[in-house]
């Protein structure tokens, strides 16, 4: 007993003369086709071939072989490359596909052998993708339960973010306070935050953590906290801006996050009798102030990253006259991305004030 080499062939003959012409020519080439007849075949199909044949005689239409069209029907379930040498194309034979090939009875015999050899030798790669693609389907429809999962999650974890941003700003005469916000994903590393800190002062609070995604939006839990519990508990303190950003970045250090995690803030006090502006900035796009004559002032105190371990920035305070009619905008980098497209001609807080300049100009003037 040896053992085969080369492709493995199945002839199912149910033209015998041309079946075993087509047998004889296969063994002439070194291959050694199994084959059968028709009433011969178990009705379970044998496993080890590559392709199989089907010779039919030339005057017989395949819509009349019942049993052939059931042995189609199998071999095209199970995806077995086959070759139907019959007589005229039929309906019996379905559809072209990749696994049913059909020939007219008039093709040459040495072309019907190097077409069946040839799917002999591919028909093994072909089934082999074919479970790749089984497999990478399978797992595309893992993968697609997985993201959805991901989604819902982060659409709760967006929620439950937006619940940390104040349900009502401080409704105070004299004074009108609106906020936008528009996270570029479910789960933002924006926050802000507007606080009562006593009778005549007013804390605003704008943040930026690095990152859009989950890691981003759990610091700014952190930073929410950090700000409220001491203001609540220890108003005195809230009233330094400067103070109130060394604590909160001393309070990042203290949670031992990596260097890459950072953090840039503003916090403002506003005096609401005298209209004095008191802030401190780190690393955070300049506030800007339209004054009631159009004009601008970019606030631009010193103030290094929070969050950086190894780094006690300095942060400095300044302090800033505001008048009925002016306006004062505290954004993030967010902003610049959305609306400035900078070609460095000029640099992007000096194209924001150009853009925003005839839309604040235009809104009610109060401070």
């Amino acid at each position: 007993m040896h053992e085969q080499h080369g492709p493995r062939l199945l002839v199912i003959q149910a033209d015998p003369s041309r079946g075993q012409a087509l047998a004889e020519k296969l063994q002439a080439r070194g291959l050694e086709p199994a084959c059968v007849r028709p009433d011969q075949l178990d009705p379970q199909l044998p496993d080890a071939f590559d392709a199989a044949a089907i010779v039919l005689p030339a005057d017989r239409d395949l819509d009349d072989e019942p049993a052939l069209r059931e042995l189609i029907e199998r071999l095209r379930q199970r995806g077995a490359a086959t070759l139907l040498w019959a007589g005229p194309a039929s309906e019996a034979a379905g559809a072209p596909s990749a696994d049913i090939e059909q020939v007219p009875p008039d093709v040459s015999l040495d072309e019907v052998v190097g077409r069946l050899t040839m799917l002999a030798r591919y028909a093994p790669v072909v089934r082999r993708l074919d479970r790749e693609l089984t497999h990478i389907q399978r797992l595309g429809r893992q993968l697609n339960r997985y993201f959805a999962e991901i989604d819902q999650e982060m659409r709760l974890a967006g929620r439950l973010q937006r619940d940390l941003l104040p349900r009502a700003l401080p409704e105070v005469p004299g004074v009108r306070i609106a906020a936008l916000y528009r996270p570029a994903a479910w789960v933002s590393g924006d926050i802000y935050d507007v606080i009562r800190i006593d009778d005549r002062r007013l804390g605003l609070f704008v943040a930026d953590a690095m990152g859009h995604g989950t890691s981003a939006g759990l610091m700014t839990m952190f930073l929410r906290n950090a700000l409220l519990l001491p203001a609540a508990e220890h108003p005195d303190r809230a009233r330094n801006p400067a103070e109130t950003l060394l604590r909160i970045h001393q309070g990042l250090v203290r949670q031992n996050l990596p260097s890459s995690h950072f953090v840039t803030a503003v916090y403002g006090v506003l005096d609401i009798e005298t209209l004095r502006l008191r802030l401190a900035r780190g690393g955070h796009p300049f506030p800007l102030h339209l004054r009631p004559d159009g004009e601008v002032d970019v606030l631009n105190p010193e103030g290094g990253l929070l969050g950086v371990p190894m780094l006690e920035p300095e942060f400095e305070t300044v302090e800033h006259q505001l008048w009925p009619g002016s306006k004062l905008v505290l954004y993030t980098d967010g902003l610049e991305d959305a609306l400035v497209a900078s070609d460095g001609s000029t640099d992007k807080t000096t194209r924001l004030i150009e853009l925003l300049r005839p839309i604040l100009a235009e809104s009610d003037p109060q401070t």
